[in-house]
């Protein structure tokens, strides 16, 4: 019991002295090459959520959610918006009012769509 109580401290100890030792290369003053190079930053991609009259709260709200926390290493990895027919607001199935942020007419060309089917 002795011994396995030594190997594990001692695999503790190595694997903290590693982890401190890398993350200290990249301490402020000694930042790796590549952070040196002024990148350019890149824009979000546009991505539309259609909303109607009637559309499920989870069909919309679930995929907002998730690609609002994708990010790149610059910033948010989508511009996410709502459109609907018009900018009137809709009622979902469950009697929720939502504004969509576009409608067909003015919203910003998409380079993602999410759209939902009724299989009503």
């Amino acid at each position: 019991m002795t011994q396995t109580r030594i190997l594990m401290a001692v695999v503790m100890l190595l694997t903290t002295t590693i982890t401190l030792s890398h993350a200290a290369l990249f301490l402020p003053d000694e930042q790796p090459a590549t952070a040196q190079v002024s990148k350019q930053k890149s824009t979000p991609r546009n991505l539309a959520i259609l909303i109607f009259d009637g559309v499920q709260i989870i069909d919309y709200t679930g995929p907002y959610e998730t690609f609002g926390h994708a990010y790149r290493d610059d910033g948010p990895a989508f511009n996410i918006y709502t459109v609907s027919e018009k900018t009137n607001s809709i009622t979902t199935a469950m009697g929720m009012s939502v504004n969509p942020k576009y409608s067909f007419e003015n919203a910003p060309k998409p380079d993602v769509d999410i759209l939902f089917r009724d299989l009503k």
